[in-house]
């Protein structure tokens, strides 16, 4: 289950920083609503962080517990 997680989880990641990206695209495209979106790109961000932190200090640690894995991804 380790390495399939793993994959989840840099999967996500690169969701949250392609998020990231879209949202600072509308930050830059409708000034009238720039502080909304930028506040969207920093919250995507990190979201981010939090993943890669999460990996690295739980999972390649071996600290994850597969408890905290929901029933859906349980199989991979």
């Amino acid at each position: 289950m380790s390495d399939d997680l793993r994959r989840l989880i840099d999967e996500a990641i690169k969701l949250e920083l392609n998020m990231a990206e879209l949202y600072l695209s509308f930050h830059n495209r409708f000034s009238e609503d720039a502080g909304f979106w930028w506040k969207l790109t920093i919250e995507e961000k990190n979201h981010a962080s939090l993943l890669k932190s999460g990996k690295q200090y739980f999972l390649d640690a071996g600290m994850f517990s597969s408890e905290l894995v929901g029933e859906s991804l349980a199989g991979c």
